[in-house]
């Protein structure tokens, strides 16, 4: 017997509240109080507060994406809230960070520039039919590290400059290795 039910019934049946979607806006929602939480901080316990938020955002990351794939409860939703969740995330932290470490405009600059290139790409390729499934493996190793260096900043307040512009500068360097990587991929598609 053929299945007769039509692509706008599924996407209609498709489940909206399922747990990694909720986990993911739960990660949206902590991007204000982590901006609130970074710009109201007096002291470096009110740092290692902000930092915990961010840390949080980033360990629900990878649990709503580990539910997603275990429990086969992924949804269109979930592709665009996921990394949706990610890049303001990044994006946010990035410019709070910016107030202290005046490098970070240029990491923040490369940020908008690369999300924007893959924010027009993946739409062009969700029209066309042939987008990307997943996320690459160089995509993800850039954000652990770009995550990591965003929280050891926030945790080591008073590092040493060289230091961290040092880290600051590795973390452009992942950024734009992924950006280039993702150039090739996409231009591979076409």
């Amino acid at each position: 017997m053929r299945d007769t039910t039509t692509q706008e019934e599924k996407i209609r049946d498709e489940k909206i509240l399922t747990i990694p979607n909720l986990i993911s806006l739960f990660r949206l929602l902590l991007i204000p109080v982590f901006i609130f939480q970074f710009v109201t901080a007096q002291s470096q316990r009110d740092m290692y507060i902000a930092a915990a938020i961010l840390a949080v955002s980033a360990l629900s990351d990878l649990i709503d994406g580990k539910i997603a794939r275990h429990f086969h409860q992924i949804t269109r939703l979930g592709v665009i809230l996921d990394p949706v969740a990610d890049k303001l995330t990044h994006i946010s932290a990035a410019i709070c960070l910016s107030m202290k470490y005046p490098l970070m405009y240029f990491v923040t600059i490369i940020l908008i520039l690369k999300e924007g290139y893959m924010l027009i790409k993946g739409v062009k390729s969700i029209r066309s039919g042939n987008s990307l499934q997943k996320a690459e493996w160089f995509g993800k190793a850039c954000t652990v590290v770009v995550f990591c260096i965003f929280l050891f900043l926030m945790i080591v307040w008073n590092i040493n400059r060289m230091i961290s512009d040092v880290l600051i500068i590795v973390s452009a360097a992942a950024l734009i290795f992924s950006w280039i990587s993702y150039i090739k991929v996409y231009k591979s598609m076409s």
